[in-house]
């Protein structure tokens, strides 16, 4: 059966549709959006980003880079998108990259060239800040990134733009009116980065022990092939849609920040060693908005300022352990539902996409009363060598 004919859609929106658009605060510009080539997380930001603009009521055009890139080669993407963005007759102002670090810097600055506004909507933060952007600063004028410690290179094109949630959901009333293979005890969705993989191997024996079903969601690249995760795990990557069934589907989900001190892909030289990550990652938001308990690695201060006593915490193998034999075995239900609406109701009341495309729109305005195309560069790039 189609998931959406199952479901009933929660529309998460604080104000009614009339308020929503009037009055019009994006007008005068025109923004194209462009998606980050990978089909994950990237991806949920760059759709949760272009839904709330539909519902503003918008105008705006859209690029899905990760689209394209099944039909054509990269640098033909790239020229694509900036053709669309510079013909006259597409009236656009600005462009937006969603996360933007495979986007090559002759796209930056021929789109400055043009004069158009170019800004990044980031997504991987800290590791997008050096040395994926470092040449391609100059060209970028609005710099809205998801982690709060970046305000910290006193740039006045830097503003702080949280993750969040999409606002309208498909919700299940009932855990068991899902599918049974999205029914779980504990889930885990995203990439198992080795910091991850000794917590989650853990919970994953207990559960074996206990006769409890946990469901492991996400990229394995390095998780080894005896590893007891294998046991658990279901598809590769998956999208939003199914990301949303797994939370709803279960009675916990463990949340564990990656690691800011290792990167896949970076040399050890380019890493941010001296940044400590203050912000949360968008799981903490949708696993609210799907009204699941929350298992949280407390390693960043945001995730206490948002879900305060309304969620579990650990920083040990044996506070995991405990917070998940707490959710599944003893908790009492009155309570379990209160923490989980509460999260729900803040998240629904200030942390949608809706709510963040309103703050994107004051941060430009602000950057661009503030700041000429050359203000504060060289203050950027001194600031960059400290770190």
């Amino acid at each position: 059966m189609n998931y959406k004919d199952v479901t009933k859609p929660v529309f998460a929106h604080p104000v009614d549709d009339e308020q929503s658009v009037t009055p019009n605060p994006m007008k005068g510009l025109k923004i194209m959006l462009v998606a980050d080539k990978s089909r994950f997380s990237t991806a949920d930001v760059y759709t949760g980003y272009c839904s709330a603009l539909k519902r503003m009521g918008a105008e705006f055009e859209f690029f899905p880079t990760h689209q394209y890139l099944d039909l054509y080669s990269a640098d033909t993407v790239w020229c694509m998108a900036i053709a669309k963005a510079v013909i006259p007759e597409n009236h656009i102002t600005n462009v937006f990259f969603i996360s933007g670090v495979d986007v090559p810097v002759y796209v930056y600055e021929t789109l400055h060239t043009h004069g158009i506004r170019v800004g990044v909507i980031a997504t991987d933060d800290p590791h997008s800040m050096r040395p994926l952007f470092y040449e391609r600063r100059r060209f970028i004028h609005y710099y809205l990134s998801n982690e709060k410690a970046s305000l910290e290179l006193h740039d006045q094109r830097i503003r702080y733009i949280p993750v969040a949630a999409s606002n309208v959901i498909p919700y299940y009333e009932k855990k068991s009116d899902l599918p049974v293979e999205y029914q779980s005890d504990v889930v885990f969705v995203g990439s198992l980065y080795p910091n991850r993989i000794p917590f989650l191997e853990a919970a994953a024996e207990w559960c074996h022990a206990h006769g409890k079903k946990m469901i492991v969601a996400g990229l394995f690249m390095y998780v080894q092939a005896d590893s007891i995760l294998h046991q658990c795990k279901v598809g590769g990557t998956i999208d939003n849609q199914e990301t949303l069934k797994y939370l709803q589907g279960s009675e916990c989900t463990i949340n564990i920040s990656r690691d800011v001190y290792w990167h896949p892909y970076l040399p050890v030289n380019s890493r941010l060693m001296g940044v400590k990550p203050y912000s949360a990652n968008p799981r903490m938001y949708e696993s609210s908005m799907c009204r699941t308990m929350q298992i949280v690695f407390d390693d960043r201060p945001e995730y206490r300022e948002w879900l305060g006593d309304n969620a579990f915490f650990f920083d040990t193998v044996d506070g995991l352990i405990g917070a998940i034999d707490s959710c599944i075995n003893t908790i009492d239900p009155k309570l379990y539902n209160s923490m989980v609406r509460a999260n729900f109701d803040k998240v629904l009341s200030c942390g949608c996409y809706d709510h963040r495309v309103v703050s994107i729109l004051g941060a430009m305005a602000s950057i661009d009363s503030a700041t000429s195309d050359d203000i504060n560069d060289n203050a950027f790039h001194e600031a960059m060598k400290e770190m």
